[in-house]
């Protein structure tokens, strides 16, 4: 008899942890979609997620999923291409974090987008930028400057 009322409790015990568990998951759940909701407005607001990554791990690292392969370079490229009317780089990075599932900041960007311009790849029209011709991009010209090219002067040391 002692056994059956062991049985008892344990299969009680064993449906109660399973009736908490279902709570728990589904409260899990909610956590991480409302996590995904925070980490898309973020990157649509152009917020840098990095100051929010802390021992709480409120937005955690993602690991490059569409990006492998390929540096922040080229996907700027491939992204420039599917828009010849160029972007703002808010809107590069934006593109780039969901094309990546990455959440780059705008200061991994801005040196890329640097490279990009030296090795005369891409050009900066009041905020926007463009492929140069060169690149493959239809329908466009390179636009004319209203004003002279900034000269840049070698640094004394």
């Amino acid at each position: 008899m002692e056994s059956l009322s062991l049985q008892t409790f344990i299969a009680q015990r064993l449906a109660e942890l399973s009736k908490e568990e279902s709570g728990v998951a589904e409260r899990l759940r909610q956590i991480r979609a409302e996590k995904e909701r925070l980490r898309k407005a973020a990157v649509a607001a152009g917020v840098e997620m990095e100051m929010f990554i802390d021992q709480n791990s409120l937005f955690e690292k993602r690991t490059p999923k569409k990006l492998k392969g390929k540096t922040i370079k080229e996907a700027v490229m491939e992204i420039l291409k599917e828009f010849p009317q160029g972007l703002s780089a808010l809107n590069i990075l934006q593109h780039l974090n969901s094309k990546s599932g990455v959440v780059f900041s705008r200061a991994s960007l801005s040196p890329q987008l640097s490279r990009l311009k030296h090795e005369k790849r891409i050009t900066a029209v009041d905020g926007i930028w463009i492929l140069n011709r060169k690149e493959g991009t239809v329908d466009w010209e390179q636009p004319e400057l209203d004003y002279p090219a900034k000269e840049t002067k070698p640094s004394k040391l």
